[in-house]
Order: C-alpha cells, then structure tokens, then sequence
C-alpha cells in the first residue's frame, strides 16, 4: 500500500469558535512540498497579505514549526510529532 500524505497537519482556529485546539498556524502538503500559508513570522506585503513558507519534506518543516513556538505563536503539541511520523514514512518509502 503506497504512503497517503495528509492534506493538512494542522489548520488555523477561528476566535469565537469552538475549536478542540489553538492554532496560529496552517500546514499542509503541496507538490512542492510543505507549506505553512500566510505565515505569521513574514512581514505582510503593501497589501496586508503574509507570504506563505515552503519547505521540502515535513522533517524541513519541524525547525520553522519551532520557531513560531518560539515567537509565542499558538501551535497544538500533535503537530511536530505528526511532521516527524510524515517525515519517517516518507523516509520509509
């Protein structure tokens, strides 16, 4: 059976919304690799919009996860444990 990726690890929380976790952050896959829209720790843009981070495969990603944490951005305890289970499936692949 061939690996399935998930199509996000994590998705924002909405406030006034009841949400199991807090999220500041949303990331998925890409066919480019992993991306983590609009991310917070990037000025935004003329036009107020904040420009979305790439890495190639989910084990580039945990570092960057890391560093919102350190920016006191919300991020859920499963999401750099779920970046490292993609990252060793892919790896098992």
């Amino acid at each position: 059976m061939a690996y399935a990726a998930p199509v996000s690890y994590v998705r924002w929380s909405s406030p006034g919304r009841p949400h199991e976790y807090d999220s500041a952050v949303y990331i998925y896959d890409t066919d480019d690799g992993v991306e983590c829209c609009s991310c917070l720790l990037y000025p935004a843009d003329g036009l107020g919009d904040l420009p979305s981070h790439l890495e190639a495969t989910p084990g580039r990603m945990i570092e960057h996860v890391r560093a919102h944490i350190a920016a006191g951005h919300a991020v859920p305890d499963f999401v750099i444990p779920g970046l490292a289970a993609a990252e060793g499936a892919r790896e098992a692949h």
